[in-house]
């Protein structure tokens, strides 16, 4: 798994367990088998995901025994075992950047102040995008699935 601190330098935790101290900012974290990452109990471990939609590429997959496209989560693996996150520590998985709100589950006080922060609102009105590229990337995806 590759972490990158605020001054640039990477650190790699491969199959060990390893102390996670401080704020680090993150592109997808490819998770192996038996990896334990502690976040330290003193100082409270922040990993933010990047908010760039290149750093999370398309994948096709299974699910529910239906195939799907999306994209890749912020920390993603594929048939581990022997995984462990623990302790205060925070993933912020950057979702302002790229969830989609429905209108539906807001008040009007709240859908209102949403759209005045900007974005775009999808054909039907009914589902805020935080920007066009999130909106196409929907768009993408339904096409994929098709």
């Amino acid at each position: 798994m590759e972490v990158r601190n605020a001054a640039g330098s990477v650190r790699f935790c491969r199959m060990t367990t390893e102390e996670i101290r401080g704020i680090f900012s993150s592109r997808v974290c490819l998770l192996a088998d038996t990896i334990k990452l502690i976040y330290s109990d003193v100082d409270r471990a922040v990993v933010l995901f990047s908010g760039d939609f290149e750093d999370y590429p398309l994948l096709r997959r299974t699910a529910g025994g239906l195939p799907e496209v999306c994209c890749m989560p912020p920390l993603f693996g594929e048939n581990l075992k022997n995984i462990a996150l623990t302790g205060p520590g925070i993933f912020d998985g950057a979702g302002q950047a790229w969830r989609p709100v429905k209108k539906s589950k807001m008040t009007d006080f709240q859908w209102k102040k949403l759209l005045a922060s900007g974005g775009v609102v999808d054909d039907t009105g009914e589902i805020w995008y935080p920007s066009k590229e999130a909106l196409n990337g929907a768009k993408t995806v339904a096409q994929l699935e098709m």
